[in-house]
């Protein structure tokens, strides 16, 4: 383990800080760079549990953020090739598989703890050593395959056994993009999973968010922003919401929040859009109008 202090967080997130291939440029990617970069500008004592090889660099925008690293031979880098708003991915490495016997004793008492695979590398054993936290995920590195060539291939989601997972977590987030062949189709995969955790989060972009809270479908409005960079703005989404969520237990005011803390990401490249809560502030003030409303799936 490295960069790692002795205090217990007040926020976690656990999966591979991976360095992402975006043409000719190399850059910090995966959940738990941009979760952690916007638990820590939020104001929170924020860490991650991850693999890399063992002289890899962390991120200058992860200062101050503790950083517990099981080493690896190698660090988890993706391949993304983008055509327009369409992109493809690839992996080109792997670090190591996170287990339970990984988390140390400090970080057991984290009070919200966010689980973001990118490549599977969270044993579901891990979920269990958090028994007393608000438990979140994102549900993308369990809902993807990998090729020979390092090719994604996205799980079809209404064929996923997602009964193990999803009754060990309290809030689970996902995009479109997840939920693969699946989105044709997608209602009845959504209701299901719905019933199966306290609460559900789909973000779809520009077209905002649902929401499934306590067998209710709600929506929220992306707020206006000028994009840059989209990539980051879901594992954003689920950070910030799970932190006001955790502060307020109010899912329309964690809602706001999540959706302004989103759209601060992706003004900017890669993890420097990450906010200060008095710019999420800013952003709720000047989108008043942009609330949590019920909806009934088409």
């Amino acid at each position: 383990m490295s960069n790692a202090s002795g205090n217990t967080p007040e926020f976690l997130v656990a999966g591979h800080v991976t360095q992402d291939v975006v043409g000719d440029k190399l850059r910090p990617g995966g959940t738990a760079s941009y979760a952690a970069a916007v638990a820590a500008r939020l104001g929170l004592r924020t860490a991650i549990l991850t693999s890399a090889a063992a002289g890899f660099e962390f991120p200058p925008e992860l200062a101050g953020v503790q950083i517990h690293n099981l080493p690896a031979n190698e660090t988890t880098v993706m391949e993304h090739r983008w055509f327009g708003r369409r992109r493809d991915q690839y992996l080109r490495s792997r670090a190591e598989v996170l287990t339970a016997g990984a988390v140390p004793a400090v970080l057991r008492r984290t009070p919200v703890v966010l689980f973001g695979p990118v490549v599977g590398e969270l044993e579901l054993s891990l979920l269990d050593s958090f028994p007393h936290a608000l438990r979140g995920a994102t549900v993308q590195g369990w809902l993807r395959i990998f090729g020979e060539d390092g090719s994604m291939v996205a799980i079809d989601a209404a064929t996923w056994d997602e009964v193990p997972l999803l009754g060990r977590l309290s809030v689970v987030f996902l995009s479109d993009e997840d939920l693969g062949t699946a989105s044709e189709n997608v209602e009845p995969v959504l209701d299901r999973w719905a019933q199966q955790v306290p609460l559900l989060a789909v973000t779809r972009g520009d077209a905002g968010a649902r929401i499934a809270f306590e067998g209710r479908w709600y929506e929220i409005a992306a707020m206006p922003v000028r994009e840059v960079d989209g990539t980051g703005a879901g594992d954003a989404f689920a950070a910030a919401f799970l932190i006001r969520y955790h502060e307020t237990a109010d899912v329309g005011v964690a809602a706001r929040f999540a959706t302004a803390a989103a759209g601060c990401v992706v003004e900017a490249t890669g993890i420097d859009g990450a906010p200060t809560r008095a710019q999420v502030e800013q952003r709720l003030t000047a989108f008043g109008s942009v609330q949590l409303t019920p909806v009934r799936l088409p």
